[in-house]
């Protein structure tokens, strides 16, 4: 079991010969084979306090006051990365306190498991047009309608997806029945904005999103995801204020070998730092440090999941933090966006293909692009032939005729009405007041639902993540501790996804040119060149997932 030590740690500043400078909190990886007393004994005789530790991996977070902490963390053998973490940000609204989910008896480890009822591993499908399936033209684009995918293969209970996101808000009708409040979990650390809410709720709307492209139930209600058999788990690991640290993300991975999770879905890229450079001369040796310790503890961290039956998948980001528009990521020349944290701490640097855009570019991840309705990739999808694996729908709203704002062409999905309302996108009646947001509501009125459409690499890897929950159902194997649920063989489940793919090729002449007309009445033009060849490219690597295929492949 992954065990997150959550007590405090603290040790002297070695008779006080130490000088102290104002606190600041440390990022730490111990050696492997260093075990969890050795190097909670060194970090305490540096005089450090232990904030959270991460014992299945190794990874720390530490707080100290004394000058050069890292620097003498970094010296001892005990240690293979250490810098400064930027992962405390502002307090943040208040929070209800909620009981944090524990590790489920059971599984790999434990002997006995009952659930109250046997569950499905092998459904019964029950394909019928959903009342805005008319809308989903992405779910289409992966040839996952009911009436083609569904028909064949929803997925199983047996099967367990986890959203490491803003949190999956579990009112949502079409979302409701699929996700395990039991096995959800809120990864934030004390003094990050949200730590402490529930996982069952979301912050900004992003989370629950992502859920309903991957398991949205077919209810006769609003749309179906991907696999809608599928279970969730929410593993919340974004802030009030939507940052992404290295701590929570490692802690949801190792949470999901504890709950029995397949598949995680990270529609994210990392903070502070755009590219996480681990030896860039244009950063500071303080800076480099900082780096170096996140590569290698989010490496860590998808190693240790990877290796005990969790499959990774991971949006190929949306460009910069300004801009939005795609960065080929084989060949990256500047950040002007790093670090993320502080907010006013950006500053520009060269980069290059050593950097990494993470978790996207880390290994043991499946690494999704985006496109829009005809297809083409998505304007602001990253793309490289080093990184991308498959593409999916992720919507272009400017993906038309006209080449202006059009939001029926981004993704569609579910929304936290609770999040509609305090973005002002639904009135007092619950009335949407945006034409991205669509209210549905059930035959007799009882049960009413929103969707919303948007855009982003966040949507297209959720679409894969439910391709590939399709292939954990059919090419899983029985959990031997758990009765009616499956473990998969991550390495199977890539291959096969990869194997069910729909090839396309790069755009006639290698380049696609992308005329964006913008609401304030000026006029972008990109171009962005595709390498490759059909069967793996910088624009759709091995292809666009096909739902209908996974339900089909022998």
């Amino acid at each position: 079991m992954a065990l997150l030590a959550l007590a405090v740690i603290a040790g002297p500043t070695a008779g006080g010969a130490e000088a102290a400078v104002p606190p600041s909190n440390y990022l730490v990886v111990s050696a492997l084979g260093v075990s969890s007393d050795e190097i909670q004994a060194v970090i305490a005789a540096k005089g450090g306090t232990i904030l959270r530790h991460n014992e299945a991996t190794g990874i720390l977070t530490v707080r100290s006051s004394t000058a050069g902490f890292d620097g003498q963390l970094r010296r001892n053998p005990a240690v293979a990365a250490a810098g400064l973490s930027r992962s405390i940000g502002r307090a943040g609204r208040p929070a209800r306190d909620i009981r944090e989910a524990q590790p489920v008896p059971g599984y790999r480890g434990s002997t006995v498991y009952s659930p109250a009822a046997p569950l499905d591993i092998d459904p019964v499908p029950e394909p019928r047009p959903e009342p805005l399936e008319s809308l989903q033209w992405d779910l289409d684009a992966v040839d996952g309608m009911s009436h083609e995918s569904q028909a064949i293969h929803q997925g199983s209970w047996g099967v367990i997806v986890g959203v490491m996101d803003s949190g999956v808000d579990a009112d949502h009708p079409d979302l409701a029945s699929n996700l395990i409040p039991s096995r959800s979990r809120n990864l934030l650390l004390p003094g990050m904005a949200g730590h402490g809410a529930a996982p069952t709720t979301d912050s900004t709307g992003h989370g629950t999103q992502v859920a309903g492209h991957i398991a949205a139930a077919v209810n006769g209600l609003g749309i179906s995801g991907v696999a809608p058999k599928t279970r969730l788990a929410s593993l919340r690991v974004v802030t009030d204020d939507g940052y992404i640290f290295v701590q929570p993300v490692v802690d949801a991975l190792t949470h999901a070998v504890d709950q029995g999770i397949d598949i995680v879905n990270m529609s994210f890229g990392l903070d502070p730092w755009l590219f996480a450079c681990p030896d860039n001369p244009a950063d500071s040796p303080t800076q480099q440090a900082e780096q170096r310790a996140i590569v290698v503890a989010m490496q860590r961290a998808l190693d240790y999941a990877h290796d005990r039956g969790v499959l990774a998948v991971a949006s190929e980001g949306n460009g910069n933090n300004i801009t939005r528009r795609g960065i080929d990521l084989n060949n990256p020349t500047v950040d002007n966006h790093s670090p993320t944290f502080p907010s006013d701490s950006a500053h520009a640097r060269a980069i290059d293909n050593s950097c990494l855009l993470l978790p996207a570019e880390a290994g043991h991840v499946v690494t999704v692009a985006a496109t829009g309705p005809s297809g083409r990739k998505a304007h602001y999808s990253n793309y490289g032939t080093e990184q991308t694996d498959v593409a999916a729908p992720g919507g272009d709203i400017h993906d038309n005729p006209s080449n202006t704002r059009d939001d029926t062409k981004g993704s569609f999905s579910t929304a936290s009405e609770t999040v509609l309302q305090r973005q002002g996108l639904i009135d007092s009646n619950g009335n949407p007041s945006s034409p991205a947001v669509i209210r549905n509501c059930a035959v007799g009125g009882n049960s009413c639902a929103y969707y919303r459409y948007a855009q982003g690499t966040s949507f297209s890897s959720p679409m894969a993540s439910g391709v590939a929950a399709i292939l954990a159902a059919r090419f899983g194997f029985a959990d031997p501790l758990r009765r009616g649920e499956y473990n998969i063989d991550p390495t199977t489940i890539e291959r096969r996804l990869y194997a069910s793919a729909t090839p396309r090729p790069c755009p006639a002449g290698g380049s696609y040119t992308y005329t964006l007309n913008l609401p304030n009445g000026t006029t972008e033009v990109l171009t962005h060149r595709c390498e490759g060849s059909l069967t793996r490219n910088g624009f759709y690597g091995r292809g666009v997932v096909n739902a209908r295929n996974a339900a089909t492949q022998n």
